[in-house]
């Protein structure tokens, strides 16, 4: 299987993307590339099947303007460029450009080798780059543990910790018009004295509110492997910079593909649309001392999805058979992460406390005689 790798204009050495840069940079000569620079370097786009997730135009530019790509299915060529794996240790399906021969899994840490090729998928339609570097991830794991005496020796190795690995990760983006028919029974409460008696008057109403609210971009994970709650902790994404896809992106990083599928996405979506519009329906009758909702519709319509990467810089450690994940935002640097307290260094902890408290107060005792 022929493989696919960019290289420099200027000296013929493969390139990477840079973050620090924004730019596909060449280590050997230095030069930095815009990717448009080297579309030249990419295999044409051939014909294919239809996308299986229909699109229509988003009202965002940036994925507007890769929409057509999204419709086409990915090339031979590139297939050829790009290789899959499943990890021997936690299953997770892993896909990168020709130019990783082996790597550890962004999962589970264990080494793995690369298949020989990768199974068919969609194209994504658009990529958000990374803008931070590993250096910087690194640093900000190296905070979040800094200072906690408690957490276990192995979160706080260099060593482990530089195997945090940047993830291009799957995303399903969802556009959708919600309209929204809610019926309350309100009151409105007034109380008033005098000097003999206490008054409250209770008035009753019929409210009503209906409307539209427009939803662009509205992210749902396509990865079994990524935990929901920590992507979204992550979150937002700035999808006005997103670009149009290019093999050139994903150069130096791992790229997952999409084990959930956008039907299987949308619940998730689609739940986060409802909340939101309940919220602001919920809030355009906070003035009344009382709602009860009598009856509620929601619909939606002009229904449209997006295959996209975004960027997360990902480490999860097992420890004591939990697996314990630490994410980052690839592009605002926005950070989350779980530790573990060692009962060992709790009771060293715990020893070295008493046996100081134990010193002063004796201290205490002989000034006292």
């Amino acid at each position: 299987m022929a493989e696919m790798e960019y290289k420099c204009p200027n000296c013929g050495g493969g390139v990477i993307w840079d973050p620090t840069a924004g730019k596909v940079v060449c280590p050997f000569c230095g030069s930095g590339f815009d990717p448009a620079q080297l579309q030249g370097q990419e295999p044409k786009q051939t014909a294919g099947p239809p996308a299986t997730v229909p699109l229509t135009e988003s009202t965002d530019a940036a994925l507007a303007a890769a929409r057509d790509a999204t419709a086409q299915a990915w090339s031979p060529e590139e297939l050829s460029g790009m290789r899959q794996y499943s990890c021997p240790s936690c299953g997770g399906e892993i896909v990168t450009d020709a130019t990783t021969a082996a790597t550890h899994c962004p999962y589970c840490t264990n080494p793995v080798v690369l298949a020989d090729q990768v199974s068919g998928g969609l194209r994504p339609a658009a990529v958000v780059p990374f803008a931070f570097t590993k250096d910087q991830a690194v640093a900000a794991l190296q905070a979040h543990v800094k200072g906690k005496t408690l957490v276990p020796r192995v979160f706080r190795d260099r060593q482990h910790i530089d195997l945090i690995q940047g993830v291009y990760a799957p995303f399903w983006l969802f556009d959708a018009d919600v309209h929204a028919d809610v019926r309350f029974n309100a009151t409105q409460v007034r109380t008033w004295a005098d000097t003999s008696y206490t008054y409250t008057e209770t008035s009753f109403f019929d409210v009503a509110r209906v409307g539209d609210v427009t939803f662009t971009g509205i992210p749902a994970d396509g990865s079994r492997k990524l935990d929901d709650t920590y992507m979204q902790a992550i979150e937002p994404f700035d999808m006005s910079v997103a670009k149009p896809f290019s093999m050139a992106y994903l150069s130096g990083f791992v790229a997952e593909r999409y084990d959930v599928d956008a039907d299987a996405s949308r619940p998730v979506a689609y739940q986060r649309l409802g909340n939101t519009v309940r919220e602001l329906v919920d809030q355009s009758v906070s003035a009344y001392a009382t709602t009860d909702v009598v009856a509620e519709n929601y619909s939606v319509t002009n229904a449209a999805v997006h295959y996209v990467l975004l960027p997360v810089w990902l480490l999860n450690t097992v420890y004591k058979d939990k697996t314990y994940c630490f994410a980052m935002n690839g592009q605002t640097g926005k950070f989350i992460g779980e530790l573990p307290t060692s009962r060992g260094r709790f009771w060293a902890w715990l020893l070295v406390v008493g046996i100081g408290l134990g010193a002063v107060l004796a201290v205490l005792a002989m000034m006292l005689i």
